[in-house]
């Protein structure tokens, strides 16, 4: 991070602050907490880096990831990085919250488009460190709920998971996050004699404009039709097996997006029970399970990721795996044998790259710490 430091000091002003903002995975709950279901995420280690200095005159951000400099005041393009940016200082601005300028670097080892909440970490980050430098008296629940309002804004209508993985992660511990009351629990993560593995597929997604969308619409409209043939006012959480028969054949698009938020809900509380009681094999196959339904029933794979999937279950050492985050693209989670996930790669990298021409990577992670922020201080880098 040291040339980083040196890049802001000689392009802005003296860095003043900055933030750690980790990565998520989630366990088990995917495409859920939209939809108030209960999921199981864990900030991990890889992180974007927000260095913070003021501003004499307009604020600018600069991407080390994108090569680019932008200055805020100005509107972006909608697929551009700067509108996670700008859309965050909307909504401070229409909270009341007025920010004298500033400059911004990003930088930092967190994979960008491949499902670990990259902006989610963009925007948190940027908000918590605004939030400490102009002593905004923002908690970390305001955060949450500023960030996923940015997070709309900029075109993707997600849920609260991300921003609470991110802003209330623990190391060592998992989350269980109830995104219908919003209450966050802290679970030691038990897991022995085994470890996770993530590989990032490099076939980027991009959520913004996507059929992300429209799969939260097509959830809304299962969940109308139900209300609408049983004449009562049920919430997603209160739904069971039972409500598939209400809909009809030509309505199957429906029927298969509300079926895979009630088995995924089922899933989690068995991976509950797994995962305090130290059984792997059982994980394992409720990620397989997840998987399956994501590609058939919620329809956010693609070929590259079904082929990883289908490829570390048939390996040995590997418990299960599943697609992890928004989908078209992006990451697959797998359980592993601990000290495994190298041996792991070298039988499944190839294969990957001899069918799609894509140079996978894949790293172990684990519980870490959430957001951090810290003082500049020359002599310590």
């Amino acid at each position: 991070m040291k040339n980083e430091l040196n890049f802001h000091q000689a392009n802005f002003e003296k860095p003043l602050l900055i933030v750690d903002s980790p990565g998520r995975v989630n366990i088990l709950g995917e495409h859920t907490d939209y939809n108030g279901g209960t999921v199981l995420p864990f900030a991990i280690h890889k992180k974007t880096q927000l260095i913070f200095s003021l501003s004499k005159d307009s604020s600018h951000a600069y991407s080390h990831f994108h090569q680019e400099k932008f200055e805020l005041a100005k509107e972006p393009a909608s697929n551009h990085w700067g509108r996670y940016i700008v859309q965050a200082l909307h909504e401070l601005q229409k909270e009341g919250h007025c920010v004298p300028p500033f400059n911004l670097s990003i930088c930092g080892d967190l994979p960008i488009g491949q499902g670990l909440s990259s902006s989610t970490a963009l925007t948190c980050g940027l908000l918590a460190g605004l939030n400490h430098l102009n002593s905004l008296g923002l908690t970390k629940n305001q955060i949450v709920k500023l960030s996923s309002k940015a997070e709309h804004a900029s075109g993707t209508l997600g849920g609260i998971m991300d921003q609470t993985a991110i802003l209330y992660g623990q190391k060592g511990h998992f989350l269980e996050i109830d995104c219908l009351t919003k209450t966050v629990q802290a679970h030691l993560h038990e897991l022995q004699n085994s470890e996770w593995l993530l590989i990032n597929s490099m076939v980027n997604h991009e959520l913004s404009g996507s059929e992300y969308n429209d799969r939260r619409k097509d959830c809304d409209d299962g969940l109308q039709l139900i209300k609408e043939k049983t004449s009562t006012d049920i919430g997603y959480t209160d739904l069971t097996a039972a409500h598939l028969q209400y809909f009809e054949e030509e309505q199957k698009r429906l029927s298969l997006r509300i079926k895979h938020f009630i088995e995924e809900q089922k899933r989690v509380q068995h991976a509950l029970g797994a995962l305090a009681k130290n059984e792997p094999k059982k994980l394992g196959k409720l990620l397989t399970q997840c998987h399956k339904s994501l590609s058939e029933n919620y329809e956010v794979s693609t070929p590259e990721i079904d082929f990883l999937v289908a490829s570390l279950i048939q390996t040995p050492n590997v418990y299960g795996a599943r697609m992890i985050g928004g989908g078209f693209g992006g990451s697959v989670l797998a359980l592993v044998n601990k000290n495994q996930s190298q041996t792991v790669l070298r039988q499944i990298l190839p294969k990957y790259f001899k069918a799609f021409k894509h140079e996978a990577q894949g790293f172990v992670c684990y519980p870490c710490d959430g957001l951090k922020i810290r003082p500049y201080e020359k002599d310590s880098f």
